[in-house]
């Protein structure tokens, strides 16, 4: 992958009689334009120090300001071509999260991008879905129709309706019907 070179300059092999051969890499620049990040943005996954540049299969660790996370835990040199190219820093879900009937969700408070928070529930009532964070905002997935949630999370009790529908209706869901 290397071309040799004799003392004048002209190409062609060579005989290494005395002393080291030094081959010396292409390095890879660590991106410096990345926002929320570091300066410099990225640690030596060989020697965990702060580096702006590689050598061939070298590891790049990349660093974030507190409250945000590297989108990629590893990027390496490759021949002078840093794979993947880049990263982002996350943003971390610092705000609590409102549940409707719900109990205190501070436990979620700085979880980072990409992770779920179950809802916290009283007894007797069942979660209408979890949340997770995306870069700082928390999000509802539902495992109920929206129509039925108006968009927000929430903790809700089945109705009794066993009196008018029988054993069909003895727990119905927020939203759910039965035959009369």
């Amino acid at each position: 992958y290397s071309v040799c070179w004799s003392p004048d300059g002209t190409g062609g092999t060579f005989l290494l009689r005395a002393g080291e051969l030094v081959v010396l890499d292409r390095p890879c620049l660590v991106p410096i334009d990345i926002d929320f990040s570091l300066q410099p943005a990225c640690l030596s996954d060989a020697t965990t120090s702060e580096v702006t540049s590689l050598v061939h299969a070298e590891g790049c660790l990349p660093r974030c300001f507190s409250d945000f996370t590297p989108s990629l835990t590893l990027l390496r040199c490759n021949y002078g071509v840093l794979e993947p190219d880049s990263w982002e820093c996350l943003r971390t879900c610092l705000r609590t999260p409102y549940v409707n009937n719900g109990l205190g969700h501070e436990f979620c408070v700085g979880l980072i991008h990409g992770k779920r928070c179950d809802l916290n529930c009283p007894a007797g009532t069942l979660p209408s879905g979890w949340l997770y964070c995306d870069r700082g905002t928390w999000f509802h997935k539902s495992t109920l129709p929206d129509k039925v949630l108006f968009g927000v999370p929430r903790c809700f009790r089945s109705c009794d309706a066993t009196r008018a529908c029988g054993v069909e209706g003895s727990a119905l869901q927020h939203g759910d019907a039965c035959s009369v």
